[in-house]
């Protein structure tokens, strides 16, 4: 059982939310509707899913090309930092510690406050960019022309 729960806490039909133990299929749930938004470490593929998805993300980066990825977020309009600014020059993580108030306020912004202009415009950006996205992937478009030419091109090099 996960230690970081309350006792009784997934026995307790009365509250609200889904616990997962083990693997998730992140993908399978970043196309659900229910999805309204994603928290997420800023790493390239889960940026580039949850714009794929048309999913809104709330950032919190912690090492590497994580804050390049986050700045993409924050200059398209597609999510709320949560407001880590120390960049880790490595693997073992040295920046303070992050308090539940933050987290909290960047979750009730993205989700609670869903009326606003600010989370409007918020998903119609990230709407918008994942139609480019999915444009640019499908058969004609730029990413799968550019595939398909490598695959042709690597097909008819010569190695003699």
């Amino acid at each position: 059982m996960a230690s970081w729960l309350p006792v009784g806490n997934l026995e307790d039909k009365t509250k609200r939310g889904l616990y997962i133990k083990g693997w998730v299929p992140q993908l399978t749930i970043m196309e659900h509707s229910a999805t309204g938004g994603f928290m997420t470490h800023c790493g390239t593929n889960s940026v580039l899913e949850a714009i794929t998805f048309g999913v809104p993300m709330i950032t919190w980066p912690l090492y590497a090309d994580q804050f390049y990825n986050e700045k993409v977020v924050e200059v398209r309009g597609l999510g709320i930092k949560i407001g880590i600014d120390v960049w880790n020059d490595g693997i073992e993580i040295t920046g303070p510690v992050i308090k539940s108030a933050k987290i909290r306020e960047a979750i009730e912004r993205l989700m609670i406050s869903n009326g606003s202009e600010e989370i409007m415009n918020i998903r119609d950006r990230v709407m918008a960019m994942s139609k480019m996205a999915q444009n640019a992937t499908n058969e004609g478009g730029s990413s799968w022309n550019n595939l398909t030419a490598l695959i042709q091109h690597i097909k008819n090099f010569n190695l003699n």
